[in-house]
């Protein structure tokens, strides 16, 4: 399952990466972990201060030089790797060629604080995004205008999960657990309580299997209702992805400094091993 992210002005051209291979440095704090849909080798990690894609499974890295200070609180893909949105505290972006060029969407929306970001799957130019404070807006051109729908309650965080046709999302709530939408993010209900996530993400082989990144790690085999931890997950894990290769690999991130450590993981979560570690 992937996503991946930029920063730039609207219309203005940036390179996903950098000439640097010094490790997957990301600042203060680790938000995202994104597996392209399309090449599972290519790994993105995310937090406050950069971001950094590797394209060998998370051996090495590279840094983006576009995300510095972008702030990948969020991270939304379509399925053929090339459209994709980014929001974070600094706004949000959208590709549609990969991630070479970004645009800034941010200045069509009321706030620049948006905590959380889907798109629809079937029709990649509708956007679901939560901002703080103020609820959930969608867009149905790619982040040009935006209506907004409900969710003022809300306290998102991470990926929205949006099924296709977009009327049913699902996300991680950091006051009420795991939560839910069946008519577009009008209105919300609890689907999961007491649920700690802070990363929501979806296997792309099965919908109806999700993982979570909070205090460990968890899974769901029926869309979020019900939940297991996984009791032999690396420590302080900020997110999770499940890449659709034909091993079915499972990444995870944790922060170690101000760089991003990736583990993967070949038995469903059994065992975990490092596949980069910071410098």
């Amino acid at each position: 399952m992937i996503l991946l992210v930029a920063a730039n002005s609207r219309g203005a051209s940036n390179t996903a990466n950098s000439a640097s291979a010094s490790g997957a440095y990301v600042g203060g704090d680790l938000h995202s972990l994104v597996v392209n849909p399309s090449d599972p080798r290519e790994v993105f990690v995310g937090g406050h201060q950069s971001a950094a894609v590797s394209h060998d499974g998370g051996r090495s890295f590279q840094q983006v030089t576009a995300l510095q200070n972008a702030d990948a609180m969020s991270w939304s893909m379509a399925p053929d790797g090339r459209t994709q949105v980014v929001a974070g505290h600094g706004g949000l972006r959208t590709s549609i060629d990969g991630g070479t060029q970004w645009t800034d969407e941010t200045g069509a929306l009321p706030a620049t604080d948006v905590h959380a970001v889907g798109l629809d799957p079937a029709a990649p130019t509708h956007l679901v995004a939560y901002l703080v404070g103020r609820g959930i807006f969608t867009s149905t051109d790619f982040g040009r205008t935006w209506n907004m729908v409900g969710g003022s309650n809300l306290s998102l965080m991470g990926p929205i999960l949006v099924s296709p046709g977009g009327r049913e999302l699902i996300a991680a709530d950091m006051m009420a657990g795991i939560v839910h939408s069946e008519d577009g993010g009008a209105s919300w209900s609890v689907l999961s309580p007491g649920v700690a996530a802070m990363w929501l993400s979806r296997d792309p082989t099965n919908a109806k299997h999700l993982l979570l990144a909070g205090n460990g790690l968890g899974e769901s085999v029926d869309g979020g209702v019900s939940w297991r931890t996984l009791p032999n997950s690396p420590p302080n894990i900020s997110a999770v992805a499940v890449a659709p290769d034909a091993a079915h690999t499972w990444f995870s991130a944790a922060l170690d400094g101000d760089h991003a450590v990736v583990y993967t993981s070949a038995d469903s979560g059994a065992r975990w091993q490092a596949v980069t570690t910071a410098p």
